[in-house]
């Protein structure tokens, strides 16, 4: 019998911190080992250089006030990271390394282990549009860039969750276009549920707006009221439901309901948040920066549709469409409030536009799609 494949996964986090970086990496190592074979943690990370760094930055950014400096994006600490990896995978001998978000990690590593790397974005296209890696010093980008450089010319395979992040490695880092490739994300959720327990169809005379999202302003919570306010004063009966987030104090009219932060761990809370999902007639997502968007895949496995603005790679976690509207950045309320009428008013359209988000769920955008498209990928590796 053919023993199972072997696959080491470099963290500097570690896949069992279900609260590092929204909890992505952790579905990831469920997936693996659920689909593609067993998973050896060889995380976290914590090299002694790291804490100076970080303090370090810290102190240049109180005393700047031009530019925001990024500690995570240095040689030494990256240099670091390779030492303390490469005696686990020479101890854990496995078939191949999986490693998301992990450009720092991989930079400077020397092994003949297969690798691959994979992410949401990479670091060129990151700067001045996230708030994050907005008006970064120059040495904070180039180090930050010959991270990212340096990490996809060390991976055998390049995956990332969009079109919008693979053209990036393509254009901004010169990577082979064999190399790239595109594997959507999936939901924060091993286990969809159950086609037959979903509705398709309008429940009701109202439209139930569903906001999600930790970052009011970034999320475009203030579109997204106004796309209430323009929905009622169009003699629509509209709610919109918050969850992730406080509003300010102002968003607090008819019509509005703030159930702040669920946490997905615990069962209690995790049952509102799947209601919220199944009584939601849509999505909306006016976002001015996004790598992403899971909350997209999470609205697919409900069938229910999301309104979204077309940036980032927020297309590919929609299927190209598929499972809702993209509008242009910039678009107001009342845009979004006249896209919305246009679908509720057809009945057959909306119904058409629940069944297109939950297929494009099974056969594109759940973790059963993402681990055969890894099983794909690595094939070569285990030949």
């Amino acid at each position: 019998m053919k023993p199972p494949v072997r696959i080491g996964f470099v963290s500097a986090a570690g896949p069992e911190d279900i609260r590092a970086q929204s909890g992505i990496p952790w579905f990831m190592r469920q997936a693996l080992e659920r689909y593609c074979g067993k998973v050896d943690h060889l995380g976290p990370l914590q090299p002694w250089i790291a804490r100076p760094l970080h303090l370090a930055s810290r102190a240049s950014q109180r005393l700047s006030r031009r530019y925001r400096f990024i500690d995570t994006n240095g040689e030494r600490l990256s240099r670091a990271y390779a030492r303390l990896l490469s005696p686990r995978i020479v101890s854990a001998d496995n078939d191949w390394l999986f490693a998301p978000y992990a450009s720092a990690e991989i930079a400077y590593l020397e092994t003949t282990k297969p690798i691959v790397y994979y992410s949401d974005a990479t670091f060129r296209i990151m700067c001045d549009y996230y708030p994050g890696f907005t008006g970064l010093s120059r040495r904070s980008r180039r180090a930050g860039d010959e991270l990212e450089r340096r990490a996809i010319d060390r991976a055998t395979i390049a995956c990332f969750a969009s079109d919008w992040a693979a053209a990036s490695a393509r254009r901004d880092y010169g990577a082979p276009p064999d190399k790239v490739v595109v594997v959507p994300m999936s939901a924060n959720f091993l286990d969809p549920p159950p086609v037959e327990s979903l509705r398709f169809d309008r429940d009701g005379a109202s439209i139930r707006l569903l906001f999600v999202g930790v970052d009011w302003e970034r999320k475009g919570g203030p579109i997204a009221y106004d796309t209430l306010v323009a929905l009622r004063c169009m003699g629509m009966k509209a709610t919109l439901t918050v969850v992730g987030c406080a509003p300010p104090a102002r968003i607090n009219g008819a019509g509005v309901s703030i159930l702040g932060f669920l946490s997905k761990s615990r069962p209690d809370q995790r049952a509102t948040l799947e209601a919220v999902f199944r009584d939601a007639d849509v999505l909306i997502a006016p976002t001015s920066a996004e790598c992403y968007g899971c909350v997209f895949v999470e609205a697919a496995a409900f069938a229910l549709p999301s309104v979204a603005t077309n940036t980032g790679g927020v297309s590919s976690a929609m299927a190209g469409g598929a499972s809702g509207l993209l509008l242009p950045p910039g678009s107001t309320g009342q845009q979004y409030a006249e896209a919305i009428m246009d679908v509720m008013a057809d009945p057959c359209r909306y119904h058409a536009l629940r069944v297109s988000a939950r297929r494009a769920f099974d056969t594109q955008l759940s973790w059963t799609a993402w681990s055969r498209r890894m099983n794909e990928l690595t094939t070569g590796f285990l030949s």
